[in-house]
């Protein structure tokens, strides 16, 4: 987990929080702090230059939240939504590709207090902090992982990573983009609302591929890369 992540959405959420209860106050209606879990799908196009073995991509689904979300209303028809989210992608086995996002965004939505549901929709800019993370045998020129377990095997760090003369290196830029979706809030109990969330990402960034031999470039190529998701997310929210 990218731990400036976290606690940048961890302040942002605790202010957002503590409105209720400064002179702003009067403007808030309500303010709610909640927690995702989401299965996710890459909808873009999931070929990825740069790789050795081939350039299918996978989506990597972690098993704990990785969204978290701040909503504040001012009025009964909505507010602003403020969120962090965290993606991943497999690329076969030379890397992984991760990004973490966070949205601004306008939340419409309305309490049906009769029926404990409060419908909404949303849309937002984004921003996401995107890198690479090489596998060993792929930054270090490498052609498999079998070449590079056999002869790492029983050596010192200082051989196998000079011993192709070749480094390998992916570098992603950060990026904006922009989301929209629709969900439910299901009141438990007054304060407590099990959340359900259907969430579109649109965004790409601009890659750099570089492969160098004894400080030379052997292949320097740029491309673009989609970041489009669409998420299916269940969590808990708090209102204060």
């Amino acid at each position: 987990m990218a731990r400036k992540g976290w606690k940048a959405a961890l302040a942002v959420m605790v202010c957002l929080t503590l409105m209720s209860g400064t002179a702003l106050a009067g403007l808030v209606d309500e303010v709610a702090v909640g927690i995702r879990w989401k299965k996710f799908e890459l909808t873009g196009d999931k070929g990825f230059t740069g790789t050795i073995t081939s350039n299918s991509v996978d989506e990597k689904t972690e098993i704990y939240p990785t969204n978290l979300n701040a909503l504040v209303t001012f009025c009964p028809y909505g507010g602003l939504v403020f969120e962090y989210d965290r993606f991943g992608a497999v690329m076969e086995r030379d890397g992984r590709l991760f990004w973490d996002t966070f949205m601004l965004g306008v939340n419409v939505r309305h309490h049906f207090k009769e029926y404990r549901l409060a419908p909404y929709a949303m849309v937002g800019v984004t921003w996401s902090r995107v890198r690479f993370d090489e596998n060993n045998w792929w930054r270090y020129g490498y052609g498999s992982v079998q070449e590079f377990d056999e002869y790492s095997k029983g050596r010192p760090p200082e051989d196998w990573m000079t011993a192709t003369r070749r480094l390998r290196n992916m570098q992603p830029d950060d990026c904006f983009g922009w989301a929209f979706g629709c969900g439910v809030d299901v009141f438990l109990t007054e304060h407590i609302a099990l959340n359900l969330d259907v969430k579109w990402n649109r965004a790409e960034t601009d890659v750099n591929y570089r492969t160098r031999i004894d400080d030379h470039n052997e292949i320097d190529r740029d491309f673009t890369y989609d970041l489009n998701t669409v998420s299916y997310g269940l969590g808990v929210r708090w209102y204060f």
